[in-house]
């Protein structure tokens, strides 16, 4: 599980079905057979009855089949249908009747995005602003265009031309204010939100926002309370409530209630993955892998190819020994991507793990080669160098994590403890001192630093050495030896001093 994303519903779940072409009331009043259909037709797309809807615009446009509204408004009806490819040929037929009409080329450019052609749909859009500049809906898709090129800055852009024309366009005001959530501009994300909503209680979508805004900002109250009435929108939206709920709980460290909001989601929706990654991660947590690995298997079998879902499955399966199933999987993940370092990684760790020293170099050695930043690799590389009693290649390859990572809190430790079983007692201290500094939580460190401080016996140092034992006396179980051995050690410099 990744902590320090926050899940939001994908910006482009909110296109429109299409622009709607709707003559004002005057111009639709007309009395002739075809224009009582295409009224009828009209009336009922927008009750969403959209079989109904095609087969009257069908029947009009058998009267007149050049009555560019009804073609423009059948091609929005396929579009709510989900068929591009219907909808593209109506378009495409009502600009060869008017070349200028900026609602076929708006509509395109719907359809482009739909497909993630978003270069194309951008360039399509543009041609619909030129002939009409005044479309509030037109500078929205753009925007949505943009964000999907990646294109942030041009994308905020389009969706603040989108607010100008129309200020109550709540759809383009919760974007936007996604769009500055993404981006880290809380205050400008915070303004958007709360005038999306202002202009629409009903706009759901923003409510997840505003909730995730407030997570960020530990606001969990108002999280909560965004959340909940999140839940009150349509089901796909309640979905993503529900796991937001989940994250509250588990920032606040109430993994019971956090699985409960997990599960709910699930309930709610079975193909929710990232939901079953989580739940997954939290049992795993509590040592319960049994039940983690069929959530994991849930996950991975909604999208088998995630990295991050089968690297997670590696890890429980590794924690119940099945090293045969955590191999095959770091097998198949390098057969999906021959340069993903993680996986070799992985598979190399197997085999340290069922003693297969040399299959494990291979490995890490491959990790490295495909990946000369993964410094994972280079620590596991230098733990099997010490295993084998090959201690300066050990120092070296620590180093080489450490300078890819400077926050490896275990490179750290193993440095430090090599310096202090070859007596170098200053340079060790460095290095611990910094594991310390990184974790301070962390037993291993604490109680080789204590060590250290205790044989060097310099100034200050048996007081340093009472500090770092007493610190593991209070973090660690009774029972545990890490609390035996800081003890015995305290003990030992109350006696020296």
């Amino acid at each position: 599980m990744n902590k320090g994303t926050l899940f939001f519903i994908l910006f482009l779940s909110v296109f429109f079905y299409g622009v709607f072409f709707k003559c004002s009331a005057a111009a639709a009043a007309g009395t002739n057979e075809i224009d009582v259909l295409v009224q009828k037709a009209d009336a009922l797309f927008e009750k969403k009855d959209f079989s109904e809807a095609k087969r009257a615009y069908l029947k009009a446009l058998s009267m007149n089949s050049k009555n560019v509204r009804a073609r423009n408004n059948l091609g929005a009806v396929y579009m709510a249908l989900g068929d591009y490819s219907k909808a593209f040929e109506q378009f495409e037929e009502i600009l060869k009747l008017d070349p200028e009409y900026a609602n076929a080329y708006e509509n395109i450019g719907i359809i482009m995005c739909r497909k993630g052609d978003f270069e194309r749909a951008a360039k399509t859009l543009k041609q619909s602003l030129y002939l009409n500049s005044e479309s509030a809906t037109a500078y929205y898709n753009l925007g949505l265009a943009y964000i999907g090129l990646q294109n942030f800055h041009e994308g905020i852009k389009a969706l603040k031309a989108a607010v100008k024309v129309n200020p109550s366009f709540s759809e383009a005001l919760s974007t936007l204010g996604e769009l500055h959530y993404r981006l880290d501009n809380i205050k400008e994300a915070q303004e958007c939100l709360k005038k999306a909503i202002a202009a629409n209680p009903a706009n759901y979508t923003a409510y997840n926002t505003l909730g995730l805004l407030n997570l960020r900002q530990a606001n969990y109250e108002e999280a909560s309370a965004s959340f909940n009435k999140a839940m009150k929108g349509p089901r796909n939206v309640q979905v993503i409530a529900l796991y937001n709920m989940g994250l509250v709980y588990l920032t606040k460290n109430d993994p019971a209630k956090s699985v409960e909001y997990f599960k709910k989601a699930t309930e709610l929706e079975p193909g929710f993955s990232e939901a079953f990654n989580d739940w997954a991660m939290i049992l795993i947590q509590q040592g319960n892998f049994e039940e983690a690995e069929k959530l994991l298997i849930k996950a991975i079998t909604i999208e088998p190819k995630s990295v991050t879902y089968n690297i997670n499955l590696i890890d429980c399966y590794k924690k119940l020994g099945k090293f045969k199933e955590a191999s095959e999987i770091c097998e198949y993940l390098i057969k999906l991507d021959p340069k993903n370092a993680q996986a070799y990684d992985e598979l190399g760790y197997v085999y340290y793990l069922t003693g297969n020293a040399a299959k494990a170099k291979e490995n890490y050695e491959k990790a490295i080669q495909a990946n000369p930043a993964y410094a994972e690799a280079h620590y596991r590389l230098g733990v099997l160098y010490d295993k084998s009693g090959h201690a300066e290649r050990a120092l070296q390859e620590y180093k080489a994590a450490i300078k890819l990572n400077p926050a490896h809190v275990f490179a750290f430790n193993n440095i430090g403890f090599s310096l202090m079983n070859s007596m170098k007692l200053d340079e060790a201290a460095v290095y611990l001192e910094s594991a310390v500094n990184l974790n301070p939580n962390f037993t291993f460190a604490l109680y080789n630093l204590g060590i250290v401080y205790y044989n060097r016996n310099k100034g200050e140092d048996l007081n340093a050495a009472k500090k770092m034992f007493t610190k593991i006396l209070e973090i660690e179980p009774k029972n545990s030896n890490f609390y035996k051995l800081a003890s015995d050690a305290l003990a030992q410099v109350e006696s020296k001093k």
